[in-house]
């Protein structure tokens, strides 16, 4: 069964500039729908800047013997950013 929704803004996607319109219209007592194809924190947190500044951050710390134990590190990072960036 298809379910309406009224609406009187359709925000695609949720990356930054996702999160703030979307947050800011809402405050505003604007009904919004935020549409996301995949993760909640678009690209930086996911991609491209938490996750290389991560990675630059374990560097720092010590010199990792393997990958895997770096990438361990940026999935923590990630984790930790995640519910205060979504």
């Amino acid at each position: 069964m298809t379910k309406k929704i009224k609406t009187d803004l359709l925000v695609i996607g949720a990356g930054a500039g996702g999160l703030s319109i979307s947050a800011g219209a809402a405050q505003l007592g604007v009904k919004v729908v935020l549409l996301e194809g995949d993760k909640m924190g678009g690209d930086c947190l996911n991609y491209g800047c938490v996750p290389s500044k991560a990675l630059i951050a374990f560097s720092n710390q010590k010199k990792p013997k393997h990958f895997i134990e770096a990438m361990s590190f940026v999935r923590e990072a990630i984790k930790e950013i995640e519910p205060h960036d979504s």
